[in-house]
């Protein structure tokens, strides 16, 4: 009966802290969202239609816009990475990748990239896969930065 309680408890424990993970990073979702309406109110579009829906972006140019907040993974000991969750419906959109920083808690950086793989994935700090994107030094360049990730996408 203990060893039950015991990994009940952990079950427990450990889904109450995914569940606050998960909750902690679509506050950061439409937190990002809500700024770039705010820096954009005329050319930013937020699309949203129906509550299974994820939120998406669409520029005045027409072009969709995934948004991913990616959290800090520790593989093995000190090593640090961003595990990448792909929605495959949107994939093939620009996607602005934001990863947080190592303890999960703000954003350390901002990418976009023309589009992401059909599968999960992991990234390294400085790692090449980010070279197919620009990262943005502000979000007041996320227009002029879409504008030339799209064309490359196409």
């Amino acid at each position: 009966m203990k060893f039950w309680s015991l990994t009940k408890e952990g079950f427990l424990e450990s889904c109450s802290a995914m569940s606050a993970m998960r909750s902690h990073t679509q506050n950061l979702r439409e937190e990002m969202i809500r700024k770039l309406r705010s820096l954009f109110p005329g050319d930013l579009t937020v699309i949203q239609r129906s509550g299974r829906w994820r939120t998406r972006l669409r520029l005045r140019t027409r072009s969709c816009i995934s948004v991913l907040v990616e959290k800090t993974v520790r593989p093995w000991k000190t090593a640090i990475r961003w595990q990448v969750d792909p929605v495959p419906a949107e994939r093939r959109f620009v996607t602005l990748l934001v990863r947080r920083d190592i303890q999960n808690a703000s954003v350390q950086d901002y990418y976009v990239v023309p589009k992401v793989d059909n599968r999960r994935f992991t990234l390294k700090l400085q790692d090449s896969w980010l070279e197919r994107g620009e990262c943005l030094s502000s979000l007041e360049d996320f227009g002029e930065v879409v504008k030339r990730v799209s064309v490359r996408a196409r």
